[in-house]
């Protein structure tokens, strides 16, 4: 942990990560496990997402909340995948299995009874994933990028064809836009 907080300027900031830290390497290692299968390659994955987690630490509000959580566990989550990706070869879980894998604390339960909020909910996780980075805390598509390691040209598209199924789950719902 040291490492990270002298990634930190201040003191403020270094507590603030300390309290995220302490709440959510458990269960960053826990989704990470659940995709990979493997403990060394699940602690690899929680080291490179606090270190995404640094670089846009900004965007935390409160270390400790269910926003937060999300946010840590999108990262925690991507970047467990990118890995499974660049090692399938060897790999001991099939990609069904990481479709199944849910983020807890995601925009499912953030906002209760909400049309948008259920129609959201009911978007693959790609998409409810991308809303959550973009409109809950507000991160530009370069910054997207960035932290799924992606290109920002991809992020473009996943957020027009999410907002596509988005208006369509609305319609079925009856909501007018």
């Amino acid at each position: 942990m040291i490492i990270y907080l002298s990634l930190l300027d201040s003191e403020s900031e270094q507590d603030k990560f300390t309290r995220l830290y302490l709440a959510y390497r458990g269960v960053m290692y826990h989704t990470a496990v659940q995709i990979l299968g493997d403990c060394n390659d699940s602690e690899d994955v929680v080291h490179q997402a606090f270190i995404k987690i640094i670089e846009h630490f900004s965007q935390v509000k409160e270390p400790v909340s269910p926003s937060t959580r999300a946010f840590v566990l999108i990262i925690t989550k991507c970047t467990a995948i990118d890995l499974y990706r660049k090692r399938k070869t060897h790999s001991t879980i099939s990609i069904e299995h990481i479709s199944d894998v849910a983020v807890e604390g995601s925009i499912d339960h953030l906002i209760e009874g909400n049309s948008i909020a259920i129609a959201i909910a009911n978007l693959p996780d790609r998409y409810r994933d991308l809303f959550f980075l973009k409109y809950d805390y507000g991160l530009s598509n370069h910054e997207i990028a960035h932290i799924l390691e992606i290109k920002e040209v991809t992020v473009r598209k996943w957020l027009e064809r999410g907002r596509k199924m988005l208006e369509q789950n609305l319609n079925e719902q009856g909501v007018a836009l």
